[in-house]
């Protein structure tokens, strides 16, 4: 996964905005047990990532995408980005929320070419 890549990643590039749209596989649990998949345990896991990714660079920013279709369990994983950020954001990491797909309806997905 990403975040065993994160030390690597930041030592060799040393990034100063780091631009991320993750969280959907999360929902396929990846063959994990039925615990892994619930969303206290998603949202855990996001922060952890993270957390990790300023414990190689303290200073970078981060601008983390809401993923689509915000209804549903999608919706709560959405809300769960926006607490974690505000987690960070108070203790004084950079970080922002964008909603790239804010304005998309689900049939705006169908490709008719």
């Amino acid at each position: 996964g990403l975040s065993e890549n994160i030390d690597t990643w930041f030592a060799q590039y040393d990034p100063q905005i780091v631009l991320l749209l993750i969280g959907i596989n999360d929902f396929a649990c990846a063959g994990g047990t039925e615990a892994q998949c619930e969303q206290p345990r998603i949202r855990q896991r996001l922060k952890a990532f993270l957390e990790k990714m300023y414990a190689a660079s303290p200073e970078v920013r981060i601008v983390i995408s809401k993923v689509s279709f915000n209804g549903g369990t999608y919706g709560e994983y959405n809300a769960s980005i926006d607490a974690v950020a505000a987690e960070l954001t108070a203790a004084g990491r950079s970080i922002r929320v964008v909603d790239v797909y804010q304005g998309v309806q689900s049939g705006d997905y169908v490709d008719v070419v």
